[in-house]
């Protein structure tokens, strides 16, 4: 029993040295943590966005798709900047322009004209709107946002392009992915399903 009393009534502690090494180690692992857990943060934030902007391009991509398949027909001069579609769903008859606008060096936006007339109404109305449908796209110089093919699927590559000799389309988004050199690139080959 008075061995326990001894040891109870001791008061000797740790040494200065114990006690700058035990602290100077905890700092260590608490920093080698804290940079770990930063580092999987950022990465977690990069990952984040990448999703939403290939969600936003499959997004466009997809509504792009819809509209040129169910066209009837293509509209004016097709270029590969430039695609005008016309679709009418009973009393309305909506004619959409999708163009490739220069933003900044190297980077392009894709802009949604939409006109919607009102056939059945007395007198037609008319309403339009322009949007901006995706932004940040990255095409390599010389690449096209929309490639025409005719019957025998070579593209037509003679301008001016007749819209009555499309038969299919390519349309191909390449959009540069955040603090990476990465980039996604998306593409689709849509059958004209109303050919003029």
């Amino acid at each position: 029993m008075s061995g326990i009393r001894r040891r109870l009534h001791d008061e000797r502690g740790f040494t200065l040295v114990e006690l700058l090494v035990t602290i100077g180690l905890s700092l260590t692992v608490v920093a080698i943590a804290t940079g770990s857990v930063i580092q999987a943060l950022q990465t977690q934030r990069r990952q984040v966005r990448q999703v939403a902007i290939q969600a936003e391009a499959n997004k466009a991509l997809e509504r792009m798709t819809r509209e040129l398949r169910a066209a009837n027909p293509l509209l004016g001069t097709p270029t590969a900047e430039q695609a005008m579609v016309q679709v009418t769903r009973g009393s309305l008859r909506t004619t959409t322009t999708y163009a490739l606008v220069p933003t900044t060096p190297g980077r392009q936006r894709i802009d949604e004209t939409r006109t919607v007339e009102d056939l059945a109404a007395s007198p037609v109305t008319t309403s339009t709107t322009t949007t901006t449908l995706l932004d940040g796209l990255a095409l390599p110089p010389g690449a096209a946002l929309f490639t025409y093919h005719g019957d025998d699927g070579a593209p037509l590559t003679t301008a001016p392009i007749s819209p009555a000799a499309v038969r299919s389309v390519t349309l191909r988004l390449v959009l540069a992915l955040p603090e990476t050199s990465a980039v996604l690139d998306l593409g689709n080959e849509i059958m004209l399903r109303n050919g003029a």
